[in-house]
């Protein structure tokens, strides 16, 4: 359909937020038990839990990156990839502070 806005909710994001907090937590566990960590882990989950959390406080910004954001608008686009960026900082954060890599 020609300009249908599809409808967002808090649903998945919180489902997501809930995850990858998870997610995070049990490789925590595993990278201080085992001396280890997995990179993807350390810098690309972090991205995607601060999009889920945008997007419990704003639905759109959950999607606003990805193909469903097509049509939102651009400071919703760029909302989104500032958290992203954010999520990128977190993760190099912990790299450096809590991983010592």
């Amino acid at each position: 359909m020609i300009g249908h806005q599809p409808e967002f909710d808090r649903t998945l994001p919180a489902i997501a937020l809930a995850f990858l907090t998870a997610l995070l937590a049990l490789h925590h566990w595993y990278a201080v038990s085992e001396h280890s960590v997995y990179f993807f882990v350390v810098f690309v989950v972090p991205m995607f839990w601060a999009l889920a959390l945008g997007g419990i406080v704003y639905p759109p910004l959950f999607w606003s990156i990805g193909p469903k954001g097509r049509d939102l608008p651009v400071a919703t686009k760029a909302a989104g990839f500032l958290l992203a960026l954010a999520g990128l900082g977190a993760g190099f954060w912990l790299a450096k502070s809590v991983y010592g890599l």
